[in-house]
């Protein structure tokens, strides 16, 4: 028994043996050189079944006679797989994506650089160049008539730089919210392959200038309230200190980016419902 393609012995091929009555009367595995023997068979008709991994399996059907040898040369055909199934090869595609993980934070607080700027008024300000950046994963759905591609979380990094008022000794505070994610299959024309995926993220900034505070309240303490207690009394006045944030400056932005992420960057891993 050989390889058809390249004619090199296959080696472990399970060979069975079936009479008239469909029933498997003797199996036997082929050597290194892909030799099998099988003796002990009774006059009659039989069926050969070929059975190795890879190879797509044969049958034949073959006579045996009393004290017949009987020489059988099989030659299986190797199975060819099936190229690897891509969201190129999605029947119909439409792309979704999720954003999760999303941190902001600033870059290098003790490097701020001071920058002057002219305000609507006409009048001119100092205030504090700040680098941030945006760090979050994505993941891309794709879905088709024919099965769906999820992608492995891809991490992307935006940077923004705003002006506030942060003199030394503030922290900046800087809530994101994405409010919008797309994105869109790029194929390469005739090799049904992904070429890129555009991603287009849109969201809402906020970003605070703080800095810590004290704040000092006075007040008459009183217990908490009570069931069918109408009056409480005056108690003796009191001075608290409560630690808060005071915003120096804010400043809210929404933004549009767009990302081209090539196949390299992204691994999808897809299901084709037409194999099964």
């Amino acid at each position: 028994m050989v390889n058809a393609t390249i004619q090199q012995p296959i080696q472990g091929a399970l060979i069975e043996i079936i009479n008239a009555q469909e029933q498997v009367v003797a199996t036997v595995r082929t050597d290194a050189l892909g030799n099998f023997t099988i003796g002990g068979l009774a006059p009659g008709v039989y069926t050969i079944r070929v059975i190795a991994e890879g190879f797509i399996s044969q049958t034949r059907q073959v006579t045996v006679a009393a004290s017949e040898i009987v020489f059988e040369r099989f030659e299986l055909i190797p199975i060819t797989p099936a190229p690897p199934f891509n969201p190129c090869d999605l029947i119909n595609p439409v792309a979704a994506c999720k954003v999760v993980n999303l941190v902001c934070k600033e870059l290098r607080p003790s490097k701020r650089k001071t920058i002057q700027v002219l305000a609507k008024n006409g009048s001119y300000h100092f205030l504090q160049l700040i680098h941030l950046a945006i760090t979050a994963n994505v993941i891309i759905t794709i879905t088709g008539e024919n099965g769906s591609c999820v992608s492995e979380p891809y991490q992307f990094v935006l940077h923004e730089r705003i002006a506030l008022y942060a003199p030394e000794g503030t922290k900046i505070s800087s809530h994101v919210a994405i409010t919008n994610c797309n994105a869109q299959l790029v194929c390469v024309p005739d090799e049904e392959r992904v070429k890129v995926v555009v991603l287009s993220l849109e969201y809402n900034q906020h970003i605070l200038s703080e800095v810590n505070a004290v704040i000092e309240v006075t007040g008459v303490a009183i217990s908490p309230r009570q069931a069918h207690i109408n009056y409480i009394g005056k108690g003796k006045s009191e001075t608290m200190c409560i630690r808060a944030s005071k915003v120096l400056d804010s400043v809210k932005i929404g933004k549009q980016r767009e990302m081209q992420l090539n196949a390299e960057q992204i691994l999808f891993t897809c299901e084709n419902l037409e194999t099964e």
